[in-house]
């Protein structure tokens, strides 16, 4: 019936409180309610959830990490010799040349 429907004002159920406090787009910043989804989906599906959640946090430094030497890496490659002789060097025909999109010449 349209009174069980998870739009309904007021939290009158697990499911209710799931959608305003977890399940929105506004709330993907927010910590997760644990204890809600496990009351409604069970203790596996909230362990799963808490794993999910730590090993995401567990990934934000690396993946800062992986991105800022990605910059440097291209802000640095103009100036690295290495990359200058491997494409205008006596190496010259190599196929893999970082400064140029096609092959060497």
């Amino acid at each position: 019936s349209f009174d069980e429907s998870v739009m309904v004002a007021g939290a009158k159920n697990e499911r209710h409180l799931l959608y305003e406090f977890w399940a929105r787009p506004k709330r993907w910043y927010k910590y997760q309610p644990l204890d809600l989804i496990a009351k409604y989906f069970g203790e596996k599906v909230g362990i799963y959830f808490a794993w999910l959640g730590f090993y995401t946090e567990f990934l934000i430094p690396a993946a800062i990490v992986g991105f800022l030497t990605f910059l440097y890496g291209c802000f640095s490659i103009i100036n690295d010799t290495l990359s200058y002789e491997v494409c205008n060097g006596p190496v010259g025909d190599s196929l893999m040349c970082p400064l140029c999109d096609k092959l060497c010449p």
